[in-house]
């Protein structure tokens, strides 16, 4: 007689249903895990916005001098120094905040020159300079001067304005540690960082 074999005894019910929940997970991670692909005719994402460079006015920097040393060359210098300070901060500004913009066209230009013909020291006028941002379609207009109040004391004053809004978006005062072009320099590219920090903290 022949031996007796037997079938293979099937798997219980409860691991058949296991089997069936693995394979339907593991093909749900794989369809997951698959990189996304556009339907014909989908667009594809959009880039991200590129944020506005903010456009700025330098004036000129002016000078307020009630001390007592009247040197014709120091005059001459700090005559000099001067002339070099709305560059000095403006490269300064470049560096501290990449997104500026300064705005130096003829058209700007040629209002500054009559805002120096109509006024000694043109930031005393506050309309003016709302008028001269607005028509050249600045952000930021900033006025300075140095201030030098004795032989030892001299101060950097600025002053930030927005001309769209009529407002002081930020108000600076920084003591020149002595009268020479490299405190001169050292004050305006610390004035452009504190601008800088105000910029970034108006948007």
């Amino acid at each position: 007689m022949p031996p007796l074999t037997l079938p293979p005894n099937p798997a219980p019910r409860r691991h058949r249903r296991f089997a069936m929940v693995r394979a339907a997970l593991l093909a749900l991670c794989a369809l997951l895990a698959a990189p996304a692909s556009h339907a014909a005719g989908d667009a594809p994402p959009a880039p991200a916005a590129t944020a506005r460079q903010q456009r700025i006015i330098v004036l000129p920097f002016e000078f307020f001098d009630t001390s007592i040393d009247q040197r014709p060359q120091l005059l001459k210098w700090q005559a000099d120094w001067l002339r070099s300070m709305p560059g000095q901060f403006e490269q300064a500004l470049r560096n501290a905040a990449p997104g500026v913009r300064m705005l130096d066209t003829p058209a700007v230009r040629r209002d500054e020159r009559e805002l120096a013909g109509d006024y000694a020291h043109p930031s005393s006028c506050g309309p003016c300079l709302l008028r001269l941002g607005r028509s050249a379609g600045a952000d930021y207009v900033l006025s300075a001067s140095v201030r030098k109040v004795s032989d030892l004391i001299l101060y950097l004053q600025a002053r930030l304005i927005d001309p769209r809004r009529g407002s002081v978006v930020g108000d600076y005062t920084l003591e020149v540690k002595a009268d020479n072009q490299t405190m001169w320099r050292r004050a305006a590219q610390h004035l452009a960082r504190q601008v800088a920090r105000s910029l970034a903290a108006a948007g």
